[in-house]
């Protein structure tokens, strides 16, 4: 698919770029789930017509820790036609219970930060909350709220190699494709031809196709710009999300951090692949640079903040 880039709301959207198959995110991150201690974004836009269809949208942001830290991951997407709150609050917390055909023990739901949806279905989320202790929030309900977020996501840093699919290093030094912020994640038999919510097929089609109203000029002036209210509901989902730039990244936990900080020939992966004779040795010395690294942070932890003096009274008098 592609999609024009003349009034798109989100031109920077490619799917060469930014769909990925499960495998790949597996071979990345060691499991083709998210790992239990990524934080989520859950978006839900609500509609009950075939011109309005309800969608769920998830998106994890990977963890300091790991190999690609800092990267939004939208890995699922659910789109519903004419179903009932409860239909889909039990679809949403069945797709969230542990999965251990696939090696996920843990429930997503204790991973989830941010539950906007719809602002105006007050009584959906009143029923989301009470019964099924689904917490959903009222989302930020501006016509282009997380729009800015999004493209910023997807926005390619062309001085590196995209870290999923093959690339190609240009003449100038930089890459073809690049590497965004930005990832769906779909089963791999329909990284290219998708066919329904496990594949984006939705998802993608109105990434692609979501166009900007064309302006007129009025009385008063020119239309306000904003996207087509239409074909739009996983987008909508996406933009809850977006709109306060996602969950957060996980930190390091100070042991991690603190390992990042060390040689890393001194670094427990490196000495526990050397030969036994030689650990002791090597062991005894990790010892010593990391007490190193701990006086060094325990020495920052105890200098005063800097503080601003102000020489000037309010009445501007100097002091």
């Amino acid at each position: 698919m592609t999609g024009d880039e003349a009034g798109r709301v989100l031109p920077e959207y490619n799917e060469a770029i930014h769909v990925i198959a499960r495998s790949q995110f597996k071979a990345k991150f060691g499991s083709d789930y998210i790992p239990a201690h990524w934080q989520v974004g859950i978006g839900h836009d609500i509609g009950y017509t075939e011109g309005h269809l309800s969608a769920v949208a998830w998106i994890a942001t990977s963890a300091e820790n790991s190999a690609l830290p800092g990267k939004r991951f939208r890995y699922r997407v659910l789109t519903f036609l004419d179903k009932s709150v409860d239909d889909m609050a039990e679809a949403i917390i069945a797709a969230m219970r542990p999965d251990p055909a696939r090696g996920r023990f843990h429930d997503e739901r204790g991973m989830v930060r941010k539950w906007p949806m719809s602002h105006e279905k007050k009584g959906e989320r009143k029923t989301y909350r009470e019964k099924y202790q689904l917490p959903f929030t009222a989302c930020d309900s501006g016509k282009t709220a997380g729009i800015p977020q999004w493209r910023h996501y997807l926005r390619s840093d062309k001085t590196r190699p995209h870290p999923f699919h093959a690339d190609v290093q240009l003449a100038d030094g930089t890459w073809k494709l690049g590497e965004p912020s930005w990832f769906d994640v779909v089963d791999d038999d329909q990284l290219t031809a998708p066919r329904d919510d496990r594949g984006m097929k939705l998802a993608r089609e109105q990434a692609l196709a979501w166009l900007y109203v064309p302006e007129h000029l009025t009385d008063k002036g020119l239309t306000p710009e904003q996207p087509v209210k239409a074909f739009e509901d996983v987008n909508d989902a996406t933009r809850m999300v977006t709109a306060t730039w996602g969950a957060s990244e996980t930190p390091r936990t100070t042991a991690e951090r603190q390992e990042a900080q060390l040689n890393p020939a001194v670094q427990a992966a490196t000495i526990a692949a050397l030969p036994e004779v030689e650990q002791v040795q090597a062991y005894i010395t990790r010892d010593i640079r990391l007490a190193q690294v701990r006086a060094k942070e325990r020495e920052q932890e105890a200098k005063p903040a800097g503080r601003f003096v102000n020489k000037v009274s309010f009445t501007g008098r100097k002091r």
